[in-house]
């Protein structure tokens, strides 16, 4: 048998910080899950940010951006799913 807790904290404030610095082991030895969806303008954004700086046609760029997203959305979808 497995114990599993759920303790969701807002990350507003300084009451969190509070809380890791007294329990240390809260971040230690826990997952923590910072899963926000993004739009899909904000996913285009960052991919083109970093495929910007190597040297591919514009074209491909553009279909590797489209992918990029694509494959996030594909992994909220699935976990969502899930």
């Amino acid at each position: 048998m497995h114990l599993h807790i759920v303790l969701a904290m807002s990350p507003t404030g300084n009451s969190l910080n509070q809380w890791i610095r007294d329990y240390p082991s809260l971040v230690n030895c826990s997952t923590i899950d910072y899963f926000f969806p993004w739009p899909n303008e904000a996913l285009k954004a960052v991919a083109s940010h970093f495929l910007k700086e190597n040297s591919f046609d514009e074209d491909l760029q553009r279909r590797m951006v489209s992918l990029c997203k694509d494959f996030h959305m594909d992994a909220r979808d699935l976990s969502e799913r899930f």
